[in-house]
Formats: structure tokens, C-alpha cells, sequence
């Protein structure tokens, strides 16, 4: 899991030199996460360097000329409070002070037993009622602002550290003194060396999501400031703040909770108030997702897969939406912060997406949709016809599995997936234990499968189609519905590239009906087919038959 400290560089009375050196910044051991009791550091870092980089992360090398630096905590939070300076002199770091040290002529560390070690644990922020517990996202302004768990972070001396939601509402702050927490203010309190939540000062609530979906509880509806499990599962320690209900991403809020500063706890728009209620021993404030609220959309994803269900996928970013072998009911908002309508992507999930398209949600209804997406009404599912067809054919007695594209078991026997043309989707075909992995990637040009390794002779055939499905031909003259002008052409009888026999001409070019009379007609069928004549299409023969069925119709 990603623990990232922001830290805040600028250049302090920078000497003007031609040389340059390429100078390394090792955060090691800044943060990290207390997993069974052992402390394992994490070097995923970010930081933000002025005058040369926005934004990086880690461990990071820059080209800095000769000159003194000073390092902050920071990262646009708001607070400036110095780690120390270093100096690069001749290409070389030469000396640092304070928390920094020197590991090496090209590389500044950081000196932990100068800095205050800030470990809690936001574990506390929620209570399980039915499962193992999901520590919460947090933020720690001036150092982080993506923290979960039993988190340390170290931290140079200084005031105004806070603990908040990611969008920034207070659980408390505190200061660091020679390397000492103090000042711990707000549902902070310090006991064993870590940093404890108060929920006695903290607003217990639950939200009711799991209705919202069917099979139920297969959106991720979240509070947005603080990133949990399902919501219906859990017990929420809320700060002061008007908290929002909403979905991941795209950010579509149903309604918002709001906690005033005495720990009322009311509701508005779309989250409906079900009074006080007690699970696990807490009695807390319960709400639910309005569910008439919301768009009611029926999402089917059977038909990428035969049998139908074998693919994964579902809203992208919504987790636990996946495939079914009948249509997913969703429950989604049309409302977007900015007003503009909601848009909501449609992939393929296993550990990559493919997206099948888009489609959005305006005043309670669909309005469009993008990419392989058909709509009917709400009803949206999947036009395979342009997609490639990958089928799967085992031999006798082994089993196999396609990795990555949502496959989810080993199967004897044939199965079809079916794949966008342009996107790199990396298969992983798994054999019985007596054979290897085979790679595959499905070509982003014609959509079938390039292999790599080992072949699958022997083992599994597989065929690639593309333009899966053939569009209908009604009259089976070889020319498709869509572009046949003349349906029901007799079978057997060649047409041109419209679909139309040569009688089917002749009726097209002399319509009987609107002629003035039957002498009329037949002039008119008699200058036509002397044209075909002219032009090879028909012969004498040919003609004087048309001309005698003409007259005597």
C-alpha cells in the first residue's frame, strides 16, 4: 500500500556557477506501516521540488548547480516547516544540516533521530459490524494526503500538524517539540507514543448503500472524504463538516450528511434519515441512499462472453461490479457537482480496464452513448457485431484459463470472448501444471491474438473472427439489409450492388402504377431494356423476354 510523504523544496541563496551535478534525494524510512507488529517502510513518496520539478516521487535524482538548499515539509498544504539545508559544491554535496545528512557525495538522507516520530492508527475512524474491519483514508496536512491504517511518519519540529478528511475536515492537530508530540487538540489524544481518535467526540454514523445494486452491493458508494468498505458494513466517526454520498468516479454525488459542531448529524437531497440505531455496541445516526432518487439502469455484460458471465467488467471505478449472466440492476445519480450531465464509463476489469464506451445520465434518463454501447431506454448492453470474436477451443483433458481479461475458472471446454480491435489486451493462458504460461496480445490493428513462447499445439485451438457478427441478408442475394434496395429478391437471381435483379430494375425504373397507361408502361420498359442491351448487362434474348412478360401483365 502507498504511503507518501509531500515535502516542499526551495532554493535559499543559490550561487551562481556552470557546474551541475546530478544530486539524489532518499526519503527512506520517512513513512511507513505497522503490519503484525513489524514496522515495514514504504519509499513511494511525494515530494515537490520548486524551480525543478512540480512533482515527484521516491527516490529521485535532480540536476541542481552548485549551491545551498533548503528542504521543507509542505508539498501546497500550507505549511513550511524546514528539515534543514544541504550545500552542492564542485558537483558534489558537501554538508547538511540539521535533519539532513550526507549519505554520499551525490545523494542527501534524512537523520530520523532528529525528526518526531508520528505514528496513529485510523483503524479508529471505523467499526465493522459484520466482518473484518477497513482502516480509513486520511490526510496529514503538511506531511500526506494519503494515509491508511497504522501509519508512522516522521517529521521535523513545528506547529499547526492536522489530521483531516481529504477535503479537509478536522479530527485535530498537534505540534512536534524536540522531536516530542505536543499540543494534541480536537479527537486527538496521545497514549503508548500513538496518536488515538476520540469517537466520544467524533459522530457515528452509517450509511445503507447495499439496495442500491442487484445483486445488492455491487456499487462502491462512498463518503468521499474518507474512503471505506461498503458502507452499509460499517460505522463511520465522522468530523464536523458536510460529508458527501457519492461514487467514486465519476464524482456523482446521491446527497450529502452534514455534522455540525455540537455532533447533530442531518441529512439532505438524496439520503434519507432513519433515526438512531445501535450495531456492535454503538448506538449511531442511520441513513440510507434514496434509492427513488437515483437512474435505474439495467447493465447487461453476458453477451461478451459464451457462456455468458466469463468476463468481468462493469462501471469502471465502481468495484464489485462485475459480470453476470443476467443484467446488473444499477442505481446511479444524474447529478454532477458542476451540473454538467454524468458521464459513466463502461470496461472490462480484471487488472486492466478496456473500456467499452460511455454512456450519460441527464434528468433521470440516458442521452447518449460511445464506443460498443447500445441503449434501448435504460436498458444498455454490448453490440458484439463490432467486436472480434476469440474462441477457445481445449483439447481432450486439459484445462486452461485467459488471465487479465476476466476468465475467473479453468475450463475443458470451448469458450468465446469478445475484444475491442485497438486495444493491447495481454492474455495469459494458463495450461494444466504439466505445461507453461503462454502469452498472448490481442493485435491493437486486426484484434487477433499475437502469441509469444510456447504454441498451443496440441493443447488449444483457437480462432479468431473479425466482424463477429455477418449483418443480415434477408433475401440471401449477398447484399445486406442496410444497403439492399430491393428486398425479396428471388433466390438465385443476380443482382447488382444494390440488391436489385434486372426485373427488379425494370419494375424500379417503369413503376406500373404511375404509368398513364399499359402502353405507356410498356414503351417504357422497351426503351430501358434496349439500354441494358447496349450495355452488356442483358442479351437480345433476354430482353424480348421481359418485353413479352411486360405486355401481357
Amino acid at each position: 500500500m502507498i504511503r507518501r510523504i509531500i515535502l516542499s523544496f526551495f532554493l535559499a541563496g543559490l550561487a551562481s556557477s556552470a557546474l551541475s551535478a546530478n544530486i539524489t534525494i532518499d526519503p527512506t524510512g520517512l513513512a511507513g506501516q505497522e503490519v503484525s507488529g513489524n514496522f515495514q517502510p514504504r519509499d513511494y513518496n511525494a515530494f515537490s521540488l520548486i524551480g525543478v520539478s512540480s512533482f515527484f516521487r521516491g527516490e529521485t535524482t535532480f540536476d541542481l548547480s552548485d549551491g545551498t538548499y533548503s528542504l521543507f515539509t509542505g508539498g501546497g498544504s500550507g505549511i513550511s516547516v524546514p528539515f534543514g539545508t544541504f550545500t552542492v559544491s564542485g558537483g558534489q554535496v558537501v554538508s547538511a544540516t540539521d535533519s539532513l545528512l550526507v549519505q554520499s557525495s551525490d545523494t542527501v538522507g534524512f537523520d530520523l533521530a532528529q525528526l518526531g516520530r508520528v505514528e496513529f492508527d485510523s483503524a479508529e475512524l471505523i467499526t465493522n459490524v459484520n466482518g473484518l474491519p477497513v482502516a480509513l483514508t486520511v490526510a496529514l496536512y503538511g506531511a500526506s494526503n494519503i494515509l491508511r491504517g497504522r501509519t508512522f511518519v516522521h517529521l521535523p519540529d513545528g506547529d499547526g500538524y492536522n489530521i483531516i478528511t481529504r477535503l479537509g475536515a478536522s479530527y485535530g492537530s498537534f505540534g512536534i517539540a524536540g522531536g516530542n508530540l505536543v499540543d494534541l487538540t480536537g479527537a486527538l489524544s496521545l497514549a503508548g507514543g500513538v496518536i488515538h481518535f476520540d469517537q466520544g467526540l467524533l459522530a457515528p454514523t452509517r450509511v445503507l448503500t447495499r439496495q442500491m445494486s442487484d445483486p445488492a452491493g455491487r456499487l462502491n458508494i462512498m463518503v468521499r472524504e474518507i474512503r471505506g468498505a461498503f458502507l452499509d458494513d460499517h460505522i463511520l466517526f465522522l468530523p464536523p463538516f458536510e460529508h458527501q454520498v457519492l461514487l467514486s468516479s465519476p464524482p456523482a454525488q446521491y446527497g450529502t450528511i452534514s455534522v455540525a459542531s455540537d455532533l447533530t448529524v442531518t441529512a439532505a437531497a438524496g439520503i434519507t434519515d432513519l433515526g438512531v440505531d445501535q450495531q456492535a455496541g454503538i448506538t449511531h445516526r442511520l441513513f440510507e441512499v434514496d434509492q427513488g432518487a437515483a437512474v435505474t439502469i439495467n447493465l447487461d455484460l453476458s453477451v461478451m462472453s459464451d457462456p455468458p458471465g466469463l468476463v468481468s467488467g462493469g462501471l469502471t471505478n465502481q468495484l464489485g461490479v462485475a459480470g453476470q449472466t443476467t443484467p446488473i440492476r444499477l442505481s446511479l445519480s444524474d447529478t454532477l457537482f458542476n451540473g454538467n450531465p454524468v458521464s459513466y464509463t463502461v470496461g472490462v476489469t480484471r487488472f486492466n480496464d478496456v473500456s467499452l464506451g460511455a454512456f450519460d445520465l441527464e434528468a433521470g434518463a440516458v442521452t447518449g452513448t460511445t464506443g460498443y454501447l447500445v441503449a434501448n431506454g435504460n436498458d444498455i448492453t454490448v453490440d458484439v457485431c463490432q467486436l472480434n470474436q476469440i474462441q477457445f477451443d481445449p483439447a481432450d483433458g486439459e484445462a486452461w484459463r485467459a488471465g487479465d481479461w476476466g476468465i475467473g475458472a479453468h475450463l475443458t471446454t470451448a469458450a468465446s470472448l469478445f475484444v475491442p480491435t485497438g486495444e493491447s489486451v495481454d492474455f495469459q493462458v494458463r495450461q494444466t501444471p504439466a505445461h507453461p504460461t503462454i502469452n498472448a496480445l490481442v493485435s491493437p490493428t486486426t484484434g487477433g491474438l499475437v502469441f509469444s513462447g510456447d504454441d498451443f499445439t496440441g493443447l488449444l485451438t483457437v480462432t479468431v473472427e473479425t466482424a463477429f457478427c455477418t449483418p443480415p441478408d434477408d433475401d440471401l442475394d449477398g447484399v445486406v439489409n442496410d444497403l439492399d434496395i430491393c428486398p425479396g429478391t428471388s433466390q438465385g437471381d443476380p443482382v447488382d450492388a444494390v440488391g436489385c435483379s434486372i426485373a427488379q430494375r425494370v419494375d424500379l425504373a417503369c413503376d406500373q402504377n404511375s404509368a398513364v397507361n399499359h402502353g405507356r408502361h410498356v414503351s417504357c420498359v422497351a426503351q430501358f431494356t434496349q439500354s441494358l442491351v447496349k450495355s452488356g448487362e442483358i442479351t437480345r434474348d433476354q430482353r424480348r423476354t421481359l418485353l413479352n412478360s411486360t405486355a401481357h401483365k
